[in-house]
């Protein structure tokens, strides 16, 4: 652009592309942060007024930011979002910051209007919990360039470089279908909520995985895709099951809720787990213990994905040499009497 036209915005990646510098140390050069050496910040103030950088741009001419970071989750009802909160709440205070939780409910329109409120409020950074594989992330493009922090939980997308914290349920999926397998089940069945939901999905990956090789005639497998809150849903499924004596010698629940569900079902046509049939559950690790029998698990790590989520913000917030990466966090597989002959 050259100096005087007014009929495009100059931005902190226009700065940064005459200078051949970051992004980032042009924004902290441009809020007087104190490891930027005063040769740089005056080359880019400079370059600033001579390019026609316009001070009115949010969060980029504001000298304090606010104490906020900004939490987008697809839910509070399952456990696993809950834990989340609670992990990025505690880990936030500890840091000497608020956080504010928004509810995206599924809608990437919802979520794209957050932020020019995001904008606004100069929030200090932002957390998104991914709910889908097939939700795309061009919105976030409008944080990057306006060098705000940004780390995403569940689902890396290799085109948005963002730092991601990834719990690998895909192993954990693989390993929990294996012990089954392994413990004599030659018939599995898995009940997940959603086909679109990130986790049934990445559960569904590692179940099928697991059953790559197996002879057919040997290990059968049904995947039955009916909302936790479906209960004559479920009830329905498993009976025509059970009315066609194929009710599966090994069930697997993406969520506690299916998984009472179904154990409720089969306490009440006198089908015993785990000698009829095991039983396993996705969730936190504190759910399965409302079960009688306690059920193996898979447990998601929200509280962890929660902490480790802030405390990479916090290194881009503090280090002008933070690169983007991907952290996958191990998830454990418990197994309980409900997988186990007796």
């Amino acid at each position: 652009m050259k100096k005087g036209d007014k009929t495009k915005s100059v931005g902190v990646l226009d700065i940064a592309e005459k200078l051949n510098i970051s992004p980032s140390t042009v924004s902290r050069a441009l809020n007087d942060h104190p490891k930027i050496s005063k040769q740089t910040k005056e080359k880019v103030l400079d370059a600033a007024l001579k390019m026609g950088y316009n001070p009115t741009i949010p969060n980029l001419m504001v000298p304090e930011k606010s104490d906020i970071v900004a939490l987008i989750v697809p839910d509070v009802e399952k456990a696993f979002y809950r834990k989340i909160i609670e992990g990025i709440r505690e880990e936030l205070e500890s840091n000497g910051l608020s956080l504010m939780v928004f509810i995206s409910q599924k809608n990437e329109i919802t979520v794209e209007k957050l932020y020019d409120n995001f904008l606004k409020m100069n929030i200090r950074g932002i957390i998104y919990v991914s709910y889908s594989k097939n939700v795309s992330l061009p919105h976030l493009n409008r944080l990057s360039k306006n060098n705000i922090p940004c780390v995403i939980i569940n689902y890396t997308q290799e085109d948005f470089p963002y730092t991601y914290v990834i719990p690998d349920i895909f192993q954990g999926a693989y390993d929990l279908t294996t012990h089954l397998v392994e413990s004599g089940c030659r018939s599995l069945a898995l009940f997940a909520g959603s086909p679109n939901d990130l986790i049934d999905n990445t559960v569904l990956d590692g179940f099928q995985n697991a059953l790559v090789g197996q002879d057919n005639d040997t290990v059968k497998k049904n995947v039955f895709f009916i909302p936790g809150n479906d209960r004559p849903g479920i009830f329905n499924q498993l009976k025509a099951l059970l009315d066609g004596n194929s009710l599966p010698e090994g069930i697997v629940a993406t969520s506690p809720e299916i998984a009472f569900i179904i154990l409720n079902f089969l306490t009440e046509n006198n089908v015993r787990v785990p000698e009829d049939v095991f039983l396993a559950v996705i969730g936190e690790e504190q759910d399965p213990f409302f079960f009688k029998p306690s059920l193996s698990r898979l447990v998601l790590p929200g509280k962890i994905l929660g902490q480790m989520a802030v405390q990479e913000l916090m290194k881009q917030l503090t280090d002008i040499n933070y690169e983007k990466h991907t952290i996958v966090h191990p998830v454990k597989f418990i197994i309980k009497n409900s997988t186990l002959r007796p």
